[in-house]
């Protein structure tokens, strides 16, 4: 996991501070991503170590998650080239758009036009969770659905799969997820 916490696009994204990097918190956060990959999204709380027990002697599929995480970390430098400031770069949230993203489909076809749609909607939803997070009414039932889920217990498997599928649906009402 320390390589993949090493990968450069790491910065990019925005997600950890110099105490998060000196804490581990990102190699920490990438293991949440990786098991998330490979099994679907866990309880942080309960899950973590079993898992780390269960891979501490051998790591098989290591080769398939790097390149997940290569392809994931590249396409999300391509849709939100300019995350920072953008809710994608909490924890929570971007757990959610890389589980997302790593399921997208079409993620090794898509077109710059696509690509450029699926960022533009993804900025519009992360606007439009900040705006009821703020006191708005939600203007979809996608996003009623994440900000309760994003609110409480964001760490819980119950609600990432939640936000997982918010996400989804939401990005199936706008013709992108194919």
């Amino acid at each position: 996991m320390d390589t993949i916490a090493d990968n450069p696009g790491w910065s990019k994204v925005d997600l950890f501070t110099a105490n998060d990097i000196r804490r581990m918190i990102d190699v920490e956060f990438v293991s949440e991503l990786a098991i998330a990959i490979l099994h679907g999204p866990q309880n942080k709380k309960d899950s973590l170590e079993e898992w780390y027990q269960t891979y501490e002697e051998s790591f098989p599929q290591r080769a398939d998650v790097e390149k997940a995480f290569a392809r994931t970390l590249e396409l999300v430098d391509e849709i939100l080239p300019t995350a920072s400031g953008l809710r994608w770069t909490k924890k929570s949230d971007f757990y959610t758009l890389f589980c997302v993203l790593n399921k997208l489909p079409s993620a090794g076809s898509l077109s710059a036009a696509a690509k450029e749609s699926l960022g533009k909607a993804l900025r519009e939803f992360a606007a439009e969770v900040d705006a009821v997070l703020d006191g708005a009414l939600p203007t979809s039932e996608e996003v009623a659905l994440y900000v309760h889920g994003v609110q409480r217990a964001a760490s819980d498997r119950g609600n990432r799969r939640k936000r997982e599928e918010n996400l989804i649906d939401y990005l199936k009402a706008h013709q992108l997820w194919t």
